[in-house]
């Protein structure tokens, strides 16, 4: 369930940062916030795919978000 947890709030943490990226180009601000949410969206994502032991493939993606969400839903 950990690594499920990293994958879900990575990918998040990627979007967020991709969505703080395409903002800070239209405004002109430093990409610094972007490149450190994106970083540390991606290491968490190569950390959940490296504790899952029976590996990871990119089409359980959708089955890690319903098994998070069903945790706090």
């Amino acid at each position: 369930m950990t690594a499920d947890y990293l994958i879900v709030f990575g990918l998040t943490c990627v979007l967020i940062g991709l969505i703080r990226m395409i903002s800070s180009f239209s405004t002109d601000e430093p990409l610094t916030g972007a490149a450190i949410m994106g970083s540390l969206g991606f290491a968490m994502i190569f950390a959940g795919a490296a504790m899952n032991p029976m590996g990871f493939d990119p089409t359980d993606i959708p089955a890690a978000v319903m098994r998070v969400v069903d945790r706090f839903g």
